[in-house]
């Protein structure tokens, strides 16, 4: 994997999260690119705990379609 950089950080006024995206694509290249890979990360503002993180590695990914029974169970696993 390429290394990434941070591309955009915010904090949400209304909730206690502080947000970070990052990408291997720097921000004029962003919606330019097709081989990518990005990643969100989202901590808790007070405590800096790591709640939530997320990665798109278009290099991780395959041309065979996954099984219609995975996709449903993946789509049951999101929230």
């Amino acid at each position: 994997m390429k290394k990434l950089n941070i591309i955009a950080n915010r904090s949400r006024e209304n909730d206690q999260l502080f947000l970070v995206e990052l990408s291997d694509r720097l921000e004029e290249e962003i919606g330019n690119s097709k081989e990518y890979t990005d990643a969100s990360l989202s901590f808790d503002k007070k405590t800096g705990e790591l709640l939530s993180f997320g990665i798109q590695a278009k290099a991780w990914a395959s041309e065979k379609l996954p099984s219609r029974q995975l996709a449903q169970d993946m789509k049951i696993m999101r929230f």
